[in-house]
């Protein structure tokens, strides 16, 4: 999914004032903007926690969900009522009987034992990070064997947003083996997004050639297809026993 704003700053224009000495508070701006767009970590946790203190085992794709629950651990550090977030649907925020703004934050966080309102919100911002987080190290983490990753794993990792002298951003990211993403989209769709800026001509160009071709999804190269025949045959190599009926053999292929 390719999302314009409209009436927003076109990348050109954006670069130039970046560039600008004497505007930090556009850079300031745009910066807090984007990192509350999307983020390349966890939201207050880290991998190594999330390793430690997730209660689940991944299991072949062909089963329902994208992992089990491990018994042992489950009952340990989990509820009973704990629920593979990718055969369920995300919990709506609750309703607020009074207006909470970022500057009343304060008064927010000292009314949640008084205020039943600011409770439940509190509760549910809980199962929020918690459940994102879940979907994140379920989802997204990427992981390859021994050869060389062609997805240019592990990502580089920067601890804070910069822009270098070519008003180029760097956007924060703390976990080498995750793509940025956005917390919202992760907690809708509740399964592996990658969620990303384009801040130049060359960025759009690229993206939008490959949205294009994952979605019109253009005539193989021969190589390919002799390749992936190839493939089906080795997983099925049974199949190909002359005692067996050809036509039934090749339906099953």
């Amino acid at each position: 999914m390719l999302i314009w704003i409209e009436n927003s700053l076109s990348p050109q224009e954006i670069h130039e004032q970046l560039l600008l000495d004497n505007n930090e508070s556009f850079k300031q701006q745009i910066l807090k903007y984007l990192e509350s767009s999307h983020q390349g970590d966890f939201l207050g946790s880290t991998m190594k926690c999330m390793e430690e203190n997730t209660p689940t085992v991944k299991v072949c794709r062909t089963k329902p969900g994208i992992y089990e629950t491990n018994p042992n651990l489950m009952a340990d550090s989990t509820d009973d009522d704990y629920m593979d977030p990718t055969l369920s649907l995300p919990i709506p925020p609750p309703v607020v009987t009074h207006a909470i703004s970022e500057t009343d934050h304060s008064n927010y966080t000292d009314n949640i034992d008084s205020c039943e309102s600011c409770n439940l919100l509190e509760k549910w911002w809980h199962q929020f990070r918690d459940t994102v987080n879940d979907i994140i190290f379920q989802c997204n983490v990427y992981s390859y064997g021994d050869e060389i990753c062609k997805a240019c794993f592990p990502r580089d990792i920067h601890e804070h947003t910069t822009i270098d002298d070519d008003g180029h951003i760097c956007l924060k990211k703390l976990e080498p083996m995750l793509n940025t993403f956005s917390l919202p989209v992760s907690y809708i769709t509740w399964c592996n997004t990658d969620v990303t800026t384009l801040l130049s001509g060359t960025a759009i160009k690229a993206i939008v050639s490959y949205v294009t071709d994952y979605i019109t999804k253009p005539m193989l190269k021969s190589h390919q297809i002799f390749s992936a025949a190839y493939d089906i045959y080795q997983r099925n190599i049974h199949l190909a026993d002359t005692k067996n009926d050809r036509i039934q053999s090749a339906r099953k292929l």
